[in-house]
């Protein structure tokens, strides 16, 4: 008798119900619905970025106050100045002593300006925008900025993140 119970209890556990086919079916689509709104969120992002910049490099003497985050714009401000002869600059030790922990300090462009290290600049048009990673409406983009006139491209990880019913830049690896 026992072993007949046993034996009922384990068929029975092993046989998929219709309710269980059910919750699966709703988790597969809710998972469909959750990658569908991450894409459009993602390309959301991109087309900002894009746009961001473009007209970013329209005017002619771009800021960066309302682009970035107020912390990226601190960090940023600081590597353009290190070791300035200003009362403000830090030497490289320090800076990299602050900000360490925040960002990957090897790629902040120190000394120079904001998405490319040229000061003067012809057209800059977005060549390549690739979305390479994204995470809690975190998204970093591989970018390419390229000016056809001054014949030089900068290579760019750009990480932007949600801000309201917009986003932010954050950070920007600077590649030489």
């Amino acid at each position: 008798m026992l072993f007949l119970i046993i034996l009922i209890s384990i068929s029975c556990q092993n046989k998929p119900t219709k309710q269980g086919k059910l919750v699966e079916k709703a988790t597969v689509e809710n998972t469909k619905i959750e990658n569908n709104q991450a894409s459009k969120n993602s390309e959301s992002a991109k087309k900002w970025l894009i746009e961001t910049i473009k007209t970013y490099f329209k005017k002619e003497f771009p800021k960066m106050t309302g682009i970035t985050t107020k912390t990226y714009e601190e960090y940023k401000t600081e590597a353009t100045n290190v070791d300035l002869d200003t009362d403000v600059a830090m030497t490289q030790i320090e800076f990299e002593n602050k900000w360490k922990n925040k960002y990957d300090t090897k790629y902040s462009g120190i000394g120079f300006g904001f998405l490319i290290s040229g000061q003067d600049w012809g057209k800059i048009e977005i060549t390549k925008c690739n979305l390479i990673s994204e995470k809690d409406g975190s998204y970093v983009f591989q970018t390419i900025l390229s000016d056809a006139e001054f014949k030089t491209d900068y290579k760019r990880d750009i990480r932007i993140i949600k801000s309201g019913n917009s986003f932010l830049i954050d950070d920007v690896k600077e590649y030489n």
